[in-house]
C-alpha cells in the first residue's frame, strides 16, 4: 500500500516535548505508521462485514484502496505520536553502554510496538474503524472531513489527551462527534 507524502511538520504538542531524536524516528516511520492505521481499520471493517454478511459498498471500496493521501490521517497519527512521547519519552537520555544508533533503534522498536498494540485495541471501537475507513474512502469531502473530526475526537478521548495535549501544541480541538 502506498501513501502520497507531503511535508510533515514536527512541533511541540505539550510542555517539554523536545526530544528531537524521538520525533525524527516517528517522522521517518510515518509512512508505515499511516499505512498501519488504515490497514488495521480496513481489516477490522472487512472482518465485521464478513461476520455480518453485509456486503457493504464501503467495505468493497476500502478493499480496493492501493494508495491514499496521507493528510487525511495526519492529525490522527500526530495525536497518537504525541501520546506515545508524552508517556514514554526518556528525555533523550542514552542508556548505559548505548550509542546513538542503538538509541534510535530502541526508539523505533518501542514506538512501533506501542502503535501496533494501540491499533489492536482500537479496532474494537466501531467509531475508530468506521471513521478511519471513511477518511480514506471519502477524502476531501464533507463526509471525509466529518470522519477526520470523529476519528480525532475518538483518539483524544481514548488517550485522555485533553488533560495535557493542548498546553503548547498546534493540534486543534475537534468538535464532539454527533450520532
Amino acid at each position: 500500500m502506498g501513501v502520497r507524502l507531503f511535508v510533515v511538520i514536527l512541533s511541540n504538542v505539550y510542555k517539554n516535548d523536545c526530544n528531537r531524536l524521538l520525533k525524527d524516528v516517528q517522522h521517518d516511520e510515518y509512512p508505515r505508521s499511516i499505512c498501519g492505521i488504515f490497514k488495521s481499520a480496513r481489516d477490522g471493517l472487512i472482518r465485521a462485514d464478513a461476520i455480518l454478511g453485509s456486503n457493504l459498498l464501503i467495505t468493497e471500496k476500502a478493499r480496493k484502496v492501493q494508495t491514499f493521501d496521507h493528510r487525511v490521517l495526519q492529525d490522527a497519527h500526530d495525536i497518537m505520536a504525541a501520546t506515545f512521547r508524552y508517556h514514554h519519552d526518556d528525555g533523550g537520555q542514552l542508556r548505559l553502554d548505548e550509542d546513538p544508533e542503538h538509541q534510535r533503534l530502541r526508539y523505533l522498536r518501542t514506538w512501533t510496538n506501542w502503535l501496533n498494540k494501540q491499533l489492536e485495541e482500537l479496532v474494537h471501537y466501531p467509531q475508530f474503524v468506521r471513521s478511519t475507513v471513511e477518511c480514506i474512502v471519502f477524502p476531501n469531502t464533507v463526509m471525509g472531513y466529518m470522519a477526520e473530526n470523529r476519528l480525532c475526537d475518538v483518539l483524544l478521548t481514548h488517550f485522555s489527551a485533553g488533560d495535557w495535549m493542548f498546553q503548547v501544541g498546534y493540534l486543534r480541538t475537534y468538535p464532539p462527534a454527533r450520532a
